[in-house]
């Protein structure tokens, strides 16, 4: 066989392969709940409760990848955020969404539904504190990735509930 045609071959072989490894980049949800603003503020005011997060995955030889760095979201537990959350992760108690799954794209998303949650980082061990929270119901999400020849981990979420000055310690991993 000739050179060219081998390079020929080789590179339909390559771009086969691609193809058949390429995921949508993303998908289009349209949300039915409209969100409400009043009941995500309420849940934001200050309370008497603690959660703490601990949120990590065990890689496929045993090693322990955290969240450390990541942002780390605490957010109500509305209408809205439980239809996000059903779609992004199969349940509305939250789960696990791999990367490599490509984004969703909302439509119908009220634009102060982002702004209407509590936000930290990681540290270093995977942890994270949200003190004076409320009562009532809410999502922790963050995400844990690494990259060993392509990025590995994903998206955790966990539906909690806190109320009467407790301090709940949660667990975050796949």
């Amino acid at each position: 066989m000739k050179k060219s045609a081998v390079l020929v071959l080789a590179t339909m072989a390559v771009v086969l392969v691609g193809a058949v490894s390429c995921v949508p980049v993303s998908q289009t949800v349209t949300l039915k709940q409209p969100f409400d603003k009043a009941q995500a503020e309420r849940l934001l005011r200050p309370g008497n409760n603690t959660i703490k997060v601990n949120a990590f995955m065990r890689q496929a030889g045993g090693g322990v990848v955290t969240c450390a760095g990541e942002d780390i979201d605490l957010v109500p537990a509305t209408k809205m955020a439980e239809e996000r959350v059903t779609a992004l992760y199969g349940s509305v108690n939250g789960g696990y969404r791999p990367v490599g799954l490509g984004g969703l794209k909302f439509e119908n998303e009220d634009p102060d539904y982002t702004n209407k949650w509590k936000t930290g980082i990681c540290s270093s061990d995977g942890r994270a504190i949200f003190s004076k929270v409320a009562d009532g119901d809410f999502y922790i999400t963050t995400r844990v990735v690494w990259t060993v020849q392509y990025p590995q981990g994903g998206n955790l979420s966990k539906r909690i509930s806190v109320k009467g000055g407790e301090t709940l310690e949660v667990v975050l991993s796949n």
